[in-house]
This record gives structure tokens, sequence and C-alpha cells, in this order.
């Protein structure tokens, strides 16, 4: 009777151990990977952050440098685009913003952070890749941010808050009243996703929107 009663206690500890192992957790490790968002239509829309690829925007006069610092870690540029300055479509380009960035170049890079971060140095901004959730591709976040104020904030409002964050107004979109376009560098509190979501959370804002360069399905 006791080696009987010794073999259920056996039988029911192994299938307490098996049921713990196997109990579901809060959130799932691909839910917990997605560590970044943006706001679309009130809600959260979960991104994961890239940490081996990166957009970069630096310095003409700054390429020598750059690329030489690239070139030690063995990471190419890709996607190069130089640019003189900025020139938005439908935007009054009056905003002190718009003169932040001339004779620039942008580009991409695939490297882990840790073997990019003497080079990066050499750039005016750079941000990670970021995969949308339930897609294979992965999108760029850019220098720029667009928004719309709420109906009663003020353009001075707008203006404390970018200086609050280290961020430059590029200027206002002609044909939409109330909104205007930002620019991000290193010195900024944050990349231009996060600058985006700051702001909305702010509640100043009808929509903010990080500018996302063209998808790239990586290989």
């Amino acid at each position: 009777m006791r080696k009987l009663f010794k073999l259920f206690t056996l039988l029911f500890m192994l299938m307490t151990i098996v049921m713990a192992c196997n109990k579901p957790s809060d959130k799932t490790n691909a839910e917990e990977s997605y560590d970044g968002y943006y706001w679309y239509e009130g809600k959260k829309i979960p991104l994961q952050k890239l940490d081996n690829m990166f957009y970069v925007v630096f310095y003409l006069a700054d390429e020598k440098k750059f690329r030489y610092e690239l070139s030690k870690a063995g990471i190419e540029l890709k996607y190069v685009q130089e640019r003189k300055d900025y020139s938005f479509t439908f935007t009054d380009m009056s905003g002190s913003g718009a003169w932040e960035l001339t004779n620039f170049i942008t580009a991409t890079i695939e490297s882990s952070y840790k073997n990019a971060a003497t080079a990066l140095s050499y750039t005016i901004y750079w941000a990670p890749f970021y995969k949308l959730k339930d897609e294979n591709e992965v999108v760029g976040i850019t220098e720029v941010v667009g928004v719309h104020l709420k109906p009663g904030v003020t353009f001075t409002q707008l203006e404390q808050l970018a200086q609050k964050n280290s961020v430059k107004i590029i200027g206002k979109y002609i044909y939409y009243s109330n909104s205007y376009m930002l620019v991000c560098t290193k010195q900024s509190k944050g990349n231009s996703l996060e600058i985006a979501n700051r702001f909305y959370e702010s509640g100043l804002f009808e929509y903010t929107s990080a500018e996302m360069m063209g998808s790239i399905t990586p290989l």
C-alpha cells in the first residue's frame, strides 16, 4: 500500500512540474520582442526594433572620414543619396530647420551598433530600422516628422515643445492648416519615431508621423 501511495505521489509531482513548464506566459517571446510602436488613428501599432540595420545622415564634408571608419569595421554604405538641401513640395520652408541640413548624404548600413558606434559619431542623425508586426518587410525611420495641431493649440506651443526636445521646425504644409514638418538630429531627445510618439502623447496633436523610407525586404 505504501509503495502504491509513493508511486501516486511521484506521478502527481511529475504532472505538476510538466503543467507548470507548459503554462502560457502573459506575453509570448514574439510579443516581447516588439519594443517599438507608432500611433495610427489613436492606436499603438507595434514595431520590432532591429539591431543590425541603420538609416544614417551625414555631411558631405565628413564623407571620407565616415567611410574610412566604416571600412575599418567592414561596413559598406547602401542606398546612398546625396542632397544639397531640403525641398519638400507643398511646404513653405520658412522654419529654421529648413536649413538645419545642407550638403548632406543619406544612406543605410547593415551592422551591429557596437561595430558601427565609432563611425556613427560622424553622423548628423541615425536611427534603427524597424520591422512591422506580422510582416516580412522592414522600414527605415528618417529624420523628418510631420505633425498636425489640434484646434486651439498655438504655433507657440509647438515651438516650445520642439525647443524642449531639441527639434527644429522645417516649415508649414501650404494646403493643410496647422500642419508642420520637423527635423531631428543626434542632438534631439530621441529619433524621429520616438519624437513623433512623445509629441502625440502630449495631447496637443491630431496626429504625428515619423517619415518612413521605402520598405526594404531583408535577404
